[in-house]
């Protein structure tokens, strides 16, 4: 119900942009992080109750199509009354916001409070109705999961270059990395929807499966991820100077022709769900090699 793995992955992907982007730049300028490791947790606690929330949210509004294209998930196989539903996101809601007042008035980040509203706004009407039209929706989730880059520059103070000392070399190499991050979500996004395909047609949800077919849409992915093979190639290419960061990239790409392999073959909603585990696995090697490329 509460997506550990993803939740996991989001706490990582935070700590690890932290520590091999951000601090090897902070190292370079003899600057500190702006927030303590406590608060730094306490503001990966904070995200992953909005995370929560967006995927509580989900569920609630796809019972209907859960019941044919995932009959396993929590809400379908244990029902909870509407009451119930609305107090669990309530509570979540109001200490993710206890938390981001106190954070904020800690660390001298009021003027970004907003930020909050926004996102729980954005992840609500993600659920609610973007659902049914999932071109815009796929677009949203992937800036969402991009945008955990950016809380963290924000955390930092070093969102606008013109503020620090901060080399332009390093926006331009955090922009790479983010189009990576955009990129491989949404061919996965773009995946799971060839998966739910069924239950989407059945329930009238538009898709981009349901408009280009499902051939088109495997041939949009391969695409995506040859795109992605280039982003990375022009990401990494400065930083190669060790033979344990060479293999790495090397099995990073080994991973995209994988899932491009893989793709080609998939037919039943299973490969599809197979193939998504993987875009997963390749994420999370993609955050992974921040700490390599660093020489951690």
């Amino acid at each position: 119900f509460i997506r550990l793995p993803n939740l996991i992955l989001i706490a990582g992907f935070m700590w690890f942009v932290r520590e091999f982007l951000v601090k090897p730049e902070f190292q370079t300028v003899n600057r500190q992080f702006s927030l303590s490791s406590f608060q730094f947790q306490l503001f990966i606690l904070d995200v992953l109750l909005v995370a929560i929330i967006g995927y509580w949210l989900n569920d609630w509004f796809d019972r209907d199509i859960d019941k044919i294209n995932k009959p396993n998930r929590f809400l379908v196989k244990n029902p909870l009354s509407r009451t119930k539903f609305w107090i669990l996101i309530g509570s979540i809601s109001i200490i993710a916001t206890i938390l981001s007042l106190y954070l904020a008035k800690i660390t001298n980040h009021l003027n970004d409070l907003w930020i909050l509203p926004v996102t729980l706004l954005s992840v609500g009407v993600y659920a609610i109705w973007l659902k049914r039209f999932k071109p815009i929706g796929n677009i949203l989730v992937s800036l969402l999961i991009v945008s955990l880059i950016a809380l963290v520059l924000v955390s930092e103070n070093i969102l606008n270059p013109l503020s620090c000392a901060i080399d332009a070399g390093f926006y331009l190499k955090s922009g790479l990395y983010a189009s990576l991050i955009f990129v491989i979500n949404m061919s996965r996004e773009i995946v799971k929807d060839i998966e739910d395909l069924k239950g989407d047609q059945e329930l009238s949800v538009v898709s981009i499966p349901s408009i280009l077919g499902v051939n088109k849409s495997k041939n949009l992915v391969i695409t995506l991820l040859v795109f992605s093979m280039l982003l990375e190639l022009i990401y990494v290419w400065s930083d190669l100077s060790t033979w344990i960061e060479i293999m790495a990239i090397g099995l990073l790409l080994l991973l995209h022709f994988s899932c491009i392999w893989m793709l080609k073959s998939s037919i039943k909603p299973n490969d599809f769900r197979q193939l998504s585990t993987l875009l997963k696995w390749l994420m999370s090697f993609g955050i992974l090699q921040l700490a390599i490329l660093s020489n951690w």
